[in-house]
């Protein structure tokens, strides 16, 4: 009913953090969870029936290897290790909103002589 896998790396060894998606086949419906510090994720038992799941991982800097739809039986958990790599192309796994994140200048005044409130400080 249940799918408790470990995350990890062969560089990172045990992963926390990594978004694991499962959605039933022939249904838009997808339920995520996040690994926890020693890398195991569990999905709910109550909201993840019996039936087949196509997974997927969301691991910034990371790719799994292919995953294969997975069957869950009814009345038994599910074990499965999602051995991660490094990427290879890390701007393909950045979203629109992650690429026009700007970050955020730290201790920086500008002073603008047309302002008539005075000048920007971010602390």
């Amino acid at each position: 009913m249940g799918i408790s896998p470990i995350d990890s790396s062969q560089a990172e060894g045990p992963m926390e953090g990594v978004v694991v998606s499962a959605q039933k086949v022939g249904t838009s419906i997808t339920l995520s969870v996040l690994s926890n510090k020693t890398g195991d994720y569990q999905f709910p038992r109550a909201k993840l029936g019996a039936g087949v799941y196509a997974l997927r991982i969301r691991a910034i800097g990371f790719d799994a290897d292919t995953l294969a739809p997975v069957t869950i039986a009814p009345g038994q958990a599910t074990l499965l290790n999602i051995p991660l790599t490094k990427t290879a192309d890390l701007a393909a796994q950045l979203t629109n909103a992650e690429w026009n994140e700007q970050p955020r200048p730290r201790g920086v005044e500008y002073q603008d002589p047309g302002n008539p409130y005075g000048s920007l400080r971010f602390a």
